[in-house]
This record gives C-alpha cells, structure tokens and sequence, in this order.
C-alpha cells in the first residue's frame, strides 16, 4: 500500500501469484499501476488459487485494464473482494466487469467508486444482477448515474437474492430513480442497506419505506 509501486512491480507481483499457494490478501492502495499491471495481475488471477482479496484502490487503471482483469473473473474461483475504487474505468470497463459478474461465482464484494461510470457501464452492472447469485456488497458511490441506472437497478433488485449492500450516494439520482430503488425493496427483502447520500433527492419522503409496510433491518441512507 501507497509503496509507489509502477507497472514493473505489478508485473513481478503477478508472476509470483501465478506460483504462489499461500497468499490470500494483496493490498496494492494508492501506487502508480496502470493497465499494463493490472493486466499482468488479472492473467495471474487465471492461475492462482489461493487470493481472496485484490485491492487496487487509487491507482491509475483505465478500461483496458478492466477487460483483462474481467476475462480473469470468468475463470477465476477464489477471489471474493474486488476494490477498484477511484481508478478510471469509465462506462467500458464497467461493461467489461458487468460480463464477468454475470459468470463469476465467488465474488462478494466489489468496489467501483470514482470511476466515471454512467449509462451503459452502470446498466450492464445492473443487467449482471439479474444473473449473478453471490455478490452480497457493490459500491458505484460518487460516479455519474442518473434516474434511468437507478431503474435499472431497481429492476435488477426485484429478482436479485443476494445484494445485501449498494452504495449509490455522490451521484446525480433525483426523486424518480429513488423513488424506483425504494419501490423495489418492498419486494426485495435482502437488502440491508441503500446508500443514496449525496445525490439530488429532494422529497425525502420517497425514503421511507417504513410507513409502506416495514423493511425491519434495513437502513436507507
């Protein structure tokens, strides 16, 4: 973490994962790794066996970086932690990710703050709840979603069985999509927690779903 580690050391980082059998933690926070490491790290996630938790958080990865470690997430059987918050993503490596969700069945929890994602990257993460079966935690806060993402995730959640957690606070979702998201948590009975601090809600009545039948544990941010 924060160790001003550039694309040279992912690359050795991910060589020593394809053999190592031990390691299940690896923090790589604020260093200066761009798609050439992360490619490096995501051919490795093919391999390894063992990692559990791969933290990029503030680093420098863009969409291409995204799709590779997106294929890895197809095959990959292990890592259940993703954190990809403030990176740069944008809209196409969200879809990259949005596919592999869709195949991956270990993940539980995947974090995509501050990465400029809107319209089509946020519908395919939505698209990919519709499918997915084990992600229990997905963070988009301070990204760009607007009322039509947030229907879409309201749509994804009616069917979903596992999101627990969906942070989509610091974006620019108005009444009309929390509106959508509250509604469908009077179907959904799994979510604990909706995050939509900091976005452009103004009837805060459109939040309480307790004068609507009760949600008992869940907190609405």
């Amino acid at each position: 973490r924060a160790n001003k580690i550039f694309d040279e050391g992912a690359k050795a980082l991910g060589d020593a994962l394809k053999v190592n059998q031990t390691l299940t933690t690896l923090n790589l926070q604020r260093n200066k790794i761009f798609d050439e490491g992360a490619k490096a790290l995501g051919d490795a996630l093919k391999v390894n066996q063992t990692l559990t938790t791969l933290d990029l958080e503030s680093n420098q990865i863009s969409a291409e970086g995204a799709k590779v470690l997106g294929d890895a997430l197809k095959v990959n059987q292990t890592l259940t932690t993703l954190n990809l918050a403030f990176n740069i993503l944008s809209d196409e490596g969200a879809k990259a990710l949005g596919d592999a969700l869709k195949v991956n069945q270990t993940l539980t929890t995947v974090d995509l703050e501050n990465n400029g994602i809107f319209g089509e990257g946020a519908i395919a993460l939505a698209d990919a709840l519709h499918v997915n079966t084990t992600l229990g935690t997905l963070v988009l806060g301070c990204n760009m979603l607007l009322d039509n993402e947030a229907e879409a995730f309201a749509d994804a959640l009616k069917v979903n069985e596992s999101i627990r957690r969906l942070d989509v606070s610091g974006n620019r979702i108005s009444d009309k999509g929390a509106r959508a998201l509250v509604d469908a948590l009077k179907i959904n009975r799994n979510v604990v927690s909706l995050n939509l601090e900091s976005n452009e809600v103004y009837d805060v009545g459109v939040l309480d779903v307790e004068a609507e039948g009760g949600r008992g544990r869940l907190s609405i941010i």
